[in-house]
């Protein structure tokens, strides 16, 4: 199926429109805090790695949203596999 679904913490990952990418960030399992820019970067290398050389699509669901409402968010997560899917 070539897909990968993250489930990002509000408390493990910076993000977008809650912090800026001049903002420095602490994960509570790292030493040091880090440029925001800088962990957006990685991890949208990581995405593309993944797409690139695998075929793995990520979809990323933040805590927060599915806090919010369980069933819009899978079903949204849904919706974009089958999107995907069907692009292809």
């Amino acid at each position: 199926l070539g897909v990968c679904v993250e489930f990002n913490g509000i408390a493990f990952h910076p993000k977008h429109g809650r912090y800026s990418e001049n903002d420095y960030f602490k994960n509570p399992f790292d030493s040091q805090c880090q440029l925001v820019s800088d962990i957006w970067k990685k991890e949208k290398h990581r995405y593309d790695s993944l797409e690139s050389e695998y075929g793995i699509k990520t979809f990323v669901v933040w805590e927060d949203h599915y806090k919010k409402d369980k069933t819009k968010c899978i079903c949204s997560v849904i919706n974009n596999i089958i999107k995907s899917s069907q692009s292809e």
